[in-house]
């Protein structure tokens, strides 16, 4: 269908008798003020000519803005029975086709300004979809209007489609308020237009990934070869503090436990895993940005999460099973949501 074309029509019988009713009292009271200005005139001049009292005067004149009053009162009636006619026809907003049809032929609707009224009917784009998905308050931070969005759609487990971030909420969905499972959301919009041959709908399930950030030719690392280490003590052990200077000491030792540790990647050299420190940049799903480290041309280890965190030491011997060259490319920070 397409915009402007008529969907609907209620039975107008009621508001037509309303409308003819004020539409006979416009006509009596634009009579009424016809007569009322004429004799309001006539009376003005024979009051000029000292021929009229001041009473009878003042009666023409009040009943002059009694006649103008009810006259406009009659057209701002007028006027509102017409428009309450006119919406015994609903028109299309746009163009697009009927996705619900929720009342049939003969059926009753009501509506009101201030009440919600009967649905009827869905007239939705499908050639222009939105994506609803939320996003945990810890990364709805980091997503701004106009993020590209990756968006897999269940019904076409094979493609990815493209989405721009047209909304975030201002306001929280929080579900299990006070208990263990309490989530905090915000729902975030993402406008798609489907390609050709492609036909969304609405209520389908979807996961999608917004990009809050993207760089190119980056050097990057798979996530699970960044680890932590205490960092080296160079110089000189420090000497141990006297008896006043104890609590003292104590209390300049009381750090983070993230200050004391560096980001660190092991890499092969002769044999034996050492380690470099580096510093992260973003991050998506598989890999890490490295900012700093001058590990580019360097052989790196990777592997499982654990063997890497916990097992692997410095100068430990190592064997290379699987050689790799370091993967330069492009990454994004995302952040996933359903």
């Amino acid at each position: 269908m397409q915009k402007g074309q008529l969907l609907v029509r209620i039975k107008p019988d009621a508001y037509q008798a309303q409308f003819e009713r004020w539409q006979a009292s416009m006509s009596v009271a634009e009579a009424n003020l016809a007569k009322a200005d004429a004799d309001y005139k006539r009376a003005s001049e024979l009051y000029e000519k000292k021929l009229v009292s001041d009473a009878d005067m003042d009666a023409s004149r009040t009943a002059y803005q009694v006649a103008k009053a009810t006259y406009d009162q009659s057209k701002a009636s007028l006027k509102e029975a017409r428009e309450t006619l006119a919406k015994t026809s609903i028109y299309s907003p746009m163009d697009g086709v009927v996705s619900q049809l929720k009342s049939e032929l003969a059926e009753r609707v009501s509506g009101s300004t201030f009440t919600q009224g009967t649905e009827i009917m869905t007239v939705a784009d499908l050639s222009r979809m939105e994506a609803r998905v939320d996003v945990g308050e810890n990364d709805v931070v980091s997503v701004s209007i106009g993020d590209t969005a990756r968006v897999e759609v269940d019904a076409y487990p094979d493609r990815r489609f493209v989405g721009i971030v047209s909304r975030i909420a201002n306001t929280a969905k929080t579900t299990g308020l006070q208990t263990q499972d309490q989530v905090t959301n915000f729902e975030v919009r993402i406008l798609l237009e489907a390609p050709k041959g492609i036909q969304f709908r609405p209520g389908m399930s979807m996961a999608a990934d917004i990009e809050t950030e993207t760089r190119t030719n980056v050097f990057a690392v798979p996530i699970q070869s960044v680890t932590v280490r205490v960092p080296k003590v160079e110089g000189p052990k420090p000497e141990e503090p006297k008896e006043g200077e104890a609590q003292l000491a104590l209390k300049k030792s009381k750090v983070k436990e993230d200050d004391k540790l560096d980001e660190v990647i092991f890499v092969v050299e002769d044999g034996k895993a050492k380690t470099v420190k580096v510093k992260r940049g973003i991050s998506d799903d598989a890999y890490v940005e490295l900012t700093q480290g001058g590990a580019e041309n360097l052989e790196i280890v990777s592997g499982p999460f654990k063997a890497i965190n916990r097992d692997l030491e410095n100068e430990s011997k190592v064997r290379v099973e699987n050689k790799k060259t370091a993967k330069t490319g492009t990454i994004a920070d995302k952040g996933e949501s359903k």
